[in-house]
């Protein structure tokens, strides 16, 4: 194990009582990181993109609303 070879996003989450751990893409990472922090939907989708390049934000947020994890928006 060689601890200093950096680590891999990934998304722990609780579904019906079922805990799920799902590796994330740096892009994912980076959106949920910022839509946590209180972050605009803009700048989350522009950090998202600036951590991977060919980011799919409209799957990435599909995703999020389809696993219950992202339930609401403010315009």
């Amino acid at each position: 194990m060689n601890l200093e070879a950096g680590g891999e996003p990934a998304l722990v989450s609780r579904h019906a009582g079922k805990v799920r751990v799902q590796a994330e893409t740096a892009g994912m990472a980076a959106l949920l990181l910022a839509l946590q922090d209180g972050q605009p939907l803009g700048e989350a989708a522009g950090q998202a993109l600036a951590a991977q390049d060919d980011f799919d934000l409209q799957a990435g947020l599909a995703r999020l609303f389809a696993d219950g994890l992202l339930s609401h928006y403010q315009l």
